[in-house]
């Protein structure tokens, strides 16, 4: 038929399905509850909703969005010991990408013209490089023995200082 379909009750509504495992449970003044093979999957709360298990944006063949409004961010938590870190946006325009840690701290900040600033150390694995230039004409690394400062671009390597010690342990 056409129209509207309304359900009353003077106490919560439940949705079943044939085997009666409940779909939907909607609280009287409180929650509603979706359900997947009897085990509850999303919840409403007074202070928003809580997902249990996964969130999927989109599909595996499509990108998902996730819209937050103006200042939004995203703290992630971990429940069992309270720490948590954020992923905000900021800068004067909104336009920097910012990671922060548990104690306020921006361990790293990427502005919108790809700069990056990171507060601590950065560490990579041996052999792993830092590649510098558009044709990663200059590699810093360490191979686990010995450690690399290799110009492959064309154009010299110069090292400018006021006063330049190189030194032997």
């Amino acid at each position: 038929g056409t129209g509207d379909l309304k359900l009353q009750a003077s106490n919560d509504i439940f949705l079943l399905d044939g085997s009666g495992n409940v779909m939907i449970e909607a609280s009287e003044g409180g929650s509603v509850d979706l359900f997947h093979n009897g085990s509850k999957k999303f919840e409403t709360t007074s202070t928003g909703v809580t997902i249990s298990n996964n969130l999927t944006l989109g599909s595996t063949s499509a990108t998902g969005l996730l819209s937050l409004p103006n200042n939004g961010e995203i703290a992630l938590f971990n429940t069992n010991d309270d720490s948590k870190f954020t992923i905000r946006n900021g800068g004067a325009s909104l336009n920097t990408l910012i990671i922060e840690l548990n104690d306020g701290t921006d361990a790293l900040t990427i502005a919108s013209d790809g700069d990056a600033t990171f507060v601590g150390d950065v560490s990579l694995a041996d052999s792993k490089k830092i590649l510098l230039g558009n044709s990663s004409d200059l590699e810093i690394y360490h191979d686990g023995s010995n450690s690399y400062i290799q110009d492959t671009g064309t154009g010299g390597l110069r090292i400018t200082s006021d006063v330049l010690r190189i030194l032997d342990t």
